[in-house]
């Protein structure tokens, strides 16, 4: 069990309330056409945040 936890160690989320961020879409189709757009944090979750953007607020993954 230890080494699978070692080979799937993930970062905890650094996000902020109120920071800025750029939306990176990758190969999700809800950010298609948001990709390079920002987006002020206004939730913190463990493995996600949520963001505001110019057309209201998303739920969103992050990776490192």
């Amino acid at each position: 069990m230890q080494r699978i936890i070692e080979r799937t160690k993930v970062v905890p989320n650094t996000y902020q309330i109120g920071e800025v961020c750029q939306i990176i879409a990758k190969d999700n189709p809800e950010l298609r056409g948001k990709g390079g757009c920002w987006a002020i944090v206004s939730a913190v979750n463990d493995f996600s945040c949520t963001v505001r953007m110019w057309d209201g607020e998303s739920l969103l993954g992050y990776s490192t």
